[in-house]
Order: C-alpha cells, then structure tokens, then sequence
C-alpha cells in the first residue's frame, strides 16, 4: 500500500518532467524558425538598405502566425531610413534591428512546481546589426 501511495505522489511530477522535455523541443523548434524568419527579412532588407513597411509586416505576419501570437505582442525596432553601400567601413551605413517575440509557455506543469504563468514566460531577442548593401545614387 505504501508503494502506491508514493506511486501516487510521483506520478504526476514525472509525467510532467515528460511533458516539459516536449515543451522545451517544440520552443526550440519555435525560435529556430523565427531566427529563419528573420534571416529572410534581413536579407530583403540588405537588398532594399532598410527595413520596409512591408518587410516588417510581412516579418510580423509570418511569426505571429509560426508562435499563435497576435501581430501587436511582437515588437520590431528597425532601421526605416535607406543606407547606402560604401566602400570603405562606415558604421551609420549600418542596418541595425532588433525583434522581440514572447515564449508564453516554457515550462509544462508549471503550477505543479509552483511557479505562475507571469514567470512562466520568456522573451526571444534578436538584436544585431547588417551592412547594407543597396547602392548609393
């Protein structure tokens, strides 16, 4: 009797340990394809030496979309002014862009373990910079 009493205990903190080993590929798998996402973007962007009105929706779109987020959760801070390809290294030729998508679920069973949905979130940050690549007029 006293097995299954501890049977009992047990159970639910391994079938949620089980649980979380899937949650945390499915997160990764997510920010995979938003990293993705923002490479095609950045590439565009290169091309065009800025981040485009359209590229930027087109960005939100396909992220909100891959993470079942709405458009407005996801924050876009870009260069919107065209740079212009020179030929020695000039950093104000910079694209510069930074995108932060939330994660609203990081660990399964979370209330099991005590912790909130507040503190069960995270946020994926990509902040970097390109050289453009759009010539000059």
């Amino acid at each position: 009797m006293k097995d299954f009493i501890v049977l009992l205990a047990i159970l639910p903190i391994l079938l949620a340990l089980i649980l979380n080993h899937g949650l945390i590929n499915k997160n990764s798998m997510d920010e995979q394809d938003v990293r993705e996402y923002v490479y095609s973007a950045v590439q565009i962007a290169k091309q065009d030496g800025y981040f485009t009105d359209a590229n930027i929706d087109a960005l939100k779109a396909k992220i909100a979309e891959r993470m079942n987020l709405d458009e407005d959760e996801i924050v876009i801070i870009a260069d919107s002014v065209p740079k212009y390809r020179v030929n020695e290294f000039n950093e104000s030729e910079l694209i510069h862009y930074r995108i932060e998508v939330p994660v609203k679920k990081v660990v399964a069973g979370n209330r099991l373990f005590n912790i909130s949905d507040v503190e069960n979130q995270k946020i994926i940050v990509i902040d970097n910079e390109v050289a453009s690549e759009r010539l000059a007029p």
